[in-house]
């Protein structure tokens, strides 16, 4: 059984979580399908791990 702090550990992702910052800086996250966004659509807000970003898609791709 986890501890408290164990579970925090490895779960809070926000901020500088210390497994926030582990997924942001080592890992690859899908946050849309390609089809999904619209070449030289709007773009798309999206948050991941408790931070804002946007998603777009040229029209070359």
């Amino acid at each position: 059984m986890l501890t408290e702090e164990q579970n925090r550990l490895l779960t809070e992702v926000e901020g500088d979580a210390p497994f926030g910052q582990m997924m942001r800086e080592r890992y690859w996250i899908p946050c849309a399908r390609s089809a999904a966004l619209v070449a030289d659509g709007p773009p798309q807000h999206v948050r991941l791990l408790g931070d804002d970003y946007v998603a777009f898609r040229a029209a070359d791709g």
